[in-house]
């Protein structure tokens, strides 16, 4: 499954040729009357990102905190952490919305 991540991530940490961080959902947009309400409790996923895409985006995030990424990839259930986890196909800067 495909998605898109959009936010300011965690704390990254190096793994070799790999960074790992973290986005939360922060609240849940407008949805479709119809639908059941969004969880209140905030999402986390951990993302994998190869650390040459890291290195693009890391310089400018650490110099302005109101900067974001959006993050495209491959979702799945990480058994091993027991959460959702992004394996990261696409990162890229983006000024948040308020």
């Amino acid at each position: 499954m495909k998605v898109r991540l959009i936010g300011r991530p965690g704390e990254a940490q190096q793994r070799g040729t790999t960074v790992v961080t973290a986005l939360a959902t922060r609240r849940a947009p407008l949805l479709p009357q119809g639908l059941p309400e969004a969880p209140a409790e905030p999402t986390v996923y951990t993302v994998y990102i190869a650390a040459k895409q890291w290195a693009r985006v890391a310089p400018a995030l650490e110099r302005d905190p109101n900067l974001g990424v959006v993050i495209e990839g491959y979702c799945f259930h990480d058994a091993e952490l027991k959460c959702l986890s992004v394996l990261a196909q696409s990162v890229m800067l983006k000024m948040p919305t308020l």
